[in-house]
C-alpha cells in the first residue's frame, strides 16, 4: 500500500468520525433521528466503497467496482422529513 492509499484511508476514517460526532449534536426527536441515520450510513458507505476499491485485483475489477451503484442511495441521497 502506498502513501496515497494510507493517507486516503486515514481521511475516510477521519471523515466518518467527524460525521458521527456531528450527528450526536442533532436533536433527539424523530426528524433528527432520521437525518442522523442517513448521515451515519452515508459516512460509513464512503469508507466501505474506498475499501472495496482498494481490494481489487485488477484494473478491470476496479472499474467494475466503481461502476457499481447502490441505487436507493443514488436516487435519494438525503430524504428530508416533512
Amino acid at each position: 500500500m502506498n502513501n496515497v492509499s494510507i493517507s486516503m484511508r486515514k481521511r475516510m476514517k477521519q471523515f466518518a468520525v467527524q460525521i458521527f460526532e456531528l450527528i450526536d449534536k442533532f436533536p433527539a426527536n424523530r426528524k433528527g433521528g432520521i437525518v442522523q441515520s442517513q448521515l451515519a450510513r452515508s459516512a460509513s458507505w464512503a469508507a466501505d466503497n474506498y475499501r472495496a476499491a482498494q481490494r481489487c485485483r485488477s484494473r478491470a475489477e476496479l472499474i467494475s467496482k466503481l461502476n457499481t451503484v447502490d441505487l436507493p442511495r443514488q436516487r435519494f441521497p438525503l430524504i428530508l422529513p416533512s
